[in-house]
This record gives C-alpha cells, sequence and structure tokens, in this order.
C-alpha cells in the first residue's frame, strides 16, 4: 500500500514533521490504560508524528477515545503531530494536525477545503492509477 501525503504550505511546521519522521506509528485505540502507555513509550522513544484511529469506534465513541487520551496525555499534542485516521469530523474536534483518508473516506480536496493549508494530509493508494490520481 502506497500513502500519498498532499502538499502543504512550504512554511508548514508541519512540513518538516513529516518529512524528519522516521517511523509512522499508527494506534488503534480499544484499551484507554494500554493506549496510553503505548503512547507515552512512543514519545519517550522521540516519535514526532502519530495516526490514531478506532475502526471498531463509531465516530462519537472515537472523538471521544481521542479526546480522553489527549487530556490524559498531553505531551501527546506538545511533542508530536497528530493525524486522525478516516475522519476530518473528528480532525477538526480535537485540533488535530491532520488526517489520513482511504479510498472510501472523504475526498482529500474535501478535506483540504475544511482543513486548510497547513494540515497534513494523507491518502492511501492501491495501485499506481490511484496515486496518479492522488496527485
Amino acid at each position: 500500500m502506497y500513502t500519498v501525503v498532499m502538499k502543504t504550505d512550504p512554511e508548514s511546521p508541519f512540513k518538516l514533521a513529516v518529512e524528519t519522521a522516521l517511523v509512522y506509528p499508527i494506534v488503534d485505540l480499544f484499551d484507554f490504560e494500554k493506549d496510553r502507555q503505548f503512547i507515552e513509550d512512543l514519545l519517550r522513544g522521540g516519535i514526532r508524528i502519530v495516526q490514531l484511529r478506532g475502526k471498531n469506534l463509531a465516530a462519537f465513541e472515537f472523538e471521544s477515545a481521542v479526546s480522553k487520551l489527549l487530556a490524559a496525555c498531553p505531551k501527546l499534542r506538545e511533542q508530536a503531530k497528530i493525524i486522525i485516521n478516516d475522519s476530518i469530523d473528528v480532525c477538526c474536534a480535537v485540533g488535530a494536525a491532520g488526517v489520513h483518508l482511504g479510498q472510501s473516506d472523504q475526498n482529500p480536496l474535501t478535506a483540504r477545503e475544511i482543513l486548510g493549508e497547513r494540515a497534513i494530509i494523507g491518502y492511501s493508494t492501491h495501485n499506481l492509477d490511484q496515486v496518479r490520481q492522488a496527485q
């Protein structure tokens, strides 16, 4: 699978976070204490960007889980750029740095209009045709 990060404003502080990230962890939220501990371990390890997802959660549950995690772990917002999986609405609600969208999610151009030029927008692609269309 390929992930295309749409171009951001050249002056964006998020651009550096994406370009210098050596590891891009994706954390599927399912157990608050385990998730919090794992995030704290990632931060101690120097992580600069993390994608949060809630594949088995309803939108309101996912937003609540992310909000609770951010409240319990303020260093997450201070030290890392937070990317929200699949939901522009949750991204806006929690003030995340960006969103990662799949082929069946909202259009990345819509995300750009809503989130603005400084947001990080990732888009999953699975073949060369999809990569070309994403550019």
